[in-house]
């Protein structure tokens, strides 16, 4: 599938809105969603690969934003998981001590959580194989 194709993509949250148009605007290297899915699966927003979530300010303000959608994605994912704590999910790179997520550090997870979850979610609702 074409990226430009994810403009038909019936996006529900103002989170899903952004992620599309992240995606769209940032993907311009890829002949395909699949193959920039993939890399994003694989390497995931740590790679630098999403310009739009690099620096914390970005990523901050990105989390802010959707806080409740971020909040509401990462509820069902630990509930997926059967995790019960963000701990559980992010490891050692979750600050357990910033709970709240008010720190740059944690709000910079949940960014970079949100956007490759969601794009995730987008690749299964066009049936692509997002293992």
């Amino acid at each position: 599938m074409k990226i430009k194709n994810l403009k038909n993509y019936k996006a529900t949250t103002e989170l899903e809105k952004e992620v599309i148009k992240i995606i769209i605007d940032e993907a311009s290297d890829y002949e395909t969603f699949e193959s920039y899915l993939s890399d994003l699966l694989s390497n995931g927003c740590v790679s630098g690969m999403v310009g739009a979530l690099i620096y914390y300010t970005d990523t901050q303000a990105f989390t802010k934003r959707h806080a409740s959608d971020i909040n509401e994605l990462l509820a069902n994912t630990l509930s997926m998981c059967g995790f019960n704590s963000s701990v559980e999910l992010f490891g050692k790179k979750w600050d357990a001590e910033d709970s709240l997520c008010l720190s740059q550090n944690n709000q910079n997870l949940m960014a970079w959580f949100a956007l490759e979850e969601t794009a995730r979610n987008i690749g299964i609702s066009f049936d692509l194989d997002v293992a």
